[in-house]
């Protein structure tokens, strides 16, 4: 199985998420063949890591999916996976209430979060 194949080769990855989030991170599959790394953040929010091989194209670097329950928000192209989980779990409740309720201009949001 393919979530097999990238839950061996992306460990360190879902061992890097799972210290962000509320129980250990998983490969899910976003469809269409498609996979992505899956966990909670402490502060709710459902976050999807993905890449170019998840993904099944060429595109470089992690994309990290940010979501309130299934509903997509926002995503953070830039940085490093790192990064982009620090910047997701540090948002201030203030910022995930505009976030959730699609109200940015009540609170600035990251600059390099895409609003969906």
């Amino acid at each position: 199985m393919r979530w097999e194949y990238f839950a061996n080769k992306y460990s360190a990855e879902l061992s890097l998420l799972s210290r962000f989030c509320t129980k250990p991170a998983e490969v899910g599959s976003t469809g269409g063949g498609c996979y992505g790394l899956c966990g909670q953040l402490r502060n709710g929010l459902n976050v999807l890591a993905s890449n170019g091989e998840l993904e099944g194209n060429d595109d470089s670097g992690w994309t990290l999916g940010l979501y309130h329950v299934d509903e997509q928000l926002a995503y953070i192209p830039t940085g490093t996976l790192h990064d982009q989980l620090t910047m997701a779990a540090g948002l201030t409740p203030a910022q995930l209430q505009a976030l959730i309720s699609h109200s940015p201009g009540q609170v600035p949001l990251p600059a390099e979060m895409e609003l969906l």
